[in-house]
């Protein structure tokens, strides 16, 4: 990693500044939630969208993945992704932001075993009518399996940033969807939506009304014993 560009230093500094005891402590339940589901990732093809600089591609890794696609909608980040994984030939790389590039035919020609979508879909802007990401990546995988930021209020909205930073989406706009809001969107995209039986249980003192959760989405009925129908 010495032979970064001066843009690519500043990528991984302003992410790896993230990686507080915070941070951690979050990507420890993310994981140990994931793996509670009963969902397989050994062997599997991996569609990362939103992926960073790739602290989740190597967890990902880790667990026996046979290949990650990773994608994001900066250069900067996958050009750190492609020399931290320079030497693994599971991982490859394609530019697009999610919120628009789905559609595109380089990613039509992308076919994958589940979509994990780890820390990205609330810093998203997806239409809470349409769910145009959602419906895009249904196209790509048979499952998929993310965390959201579920509104408290029991309204929806859309939260809007303003500051621009590695992990934002770049329209610096995403929702904020309710429960129900949220498994229709899912049904309507994947037909089958689900919640761990153990969902996440973390609260966030920088966001108290909007907690964080766990939701699979598929297109096929699924019959595991760590997640419920929702």
């Amino acid at each position: 990693m010495n032979n970064l560009t001066p843009d690519e230093q500043n990528v991984v500094f302003g992410l790896t500044n993230m990686h507080d005891g915070r941070q951690q402590t979050l990507n420890r339940l993310r994981w140990e939630v994931m793996q509670n589901t009963g969902l397989q990732i050994a062997g599997k093809t991996i569609f990362e969208p939103g992926a960073g600089i790739g602290d989740q591609t190597e967890w990902l890794l880790a667990q026996g993945a046979s290949r990650v696609i990773v994608n994001d909608g900066r250069e900067a980040n996958l050009s750190v992704i492609r020399k931290r994984f320079i030497s693994d030939n599971r991982v490859s790389t394609i530019l697009g932001n999610i919120e628009n590039c789905l559609g595109l035919q380089e990613f039509l020609n992308i076919k994958a075993d589940m979509v994990f979508l780890w820390g990205v879909y609330y810093h998203a802007n997806d239409s809470l009518n349409e769910f145009g990401i959602l419906k895009g990546l249904a196209r790509i995988a048979p499952i998929v399996v993310f965390d959201y930021l579920e509104s408290a209020t029991g309204q929806d909205w859309i939260e809007s940033y303003d500051y621009d930073h590695p992990t934002t989406s770049i329209s610096r706009k995403s929702p904020r969807p309710t429960y129900d809001t949220m498994m229709s969107g899912i049904r309507k995209t994947f037909g089958n939506a689900y919640v761990p039986v153990k969902q996440f249980d973390w609260f966030d003192f920088c966001a108290p009304q909007t907690p964080r959760k766990i939701a699979v989405g598929s297109k096929h009925p699924l019959n595991l014993p760590g997640l419920i129908s929702a």
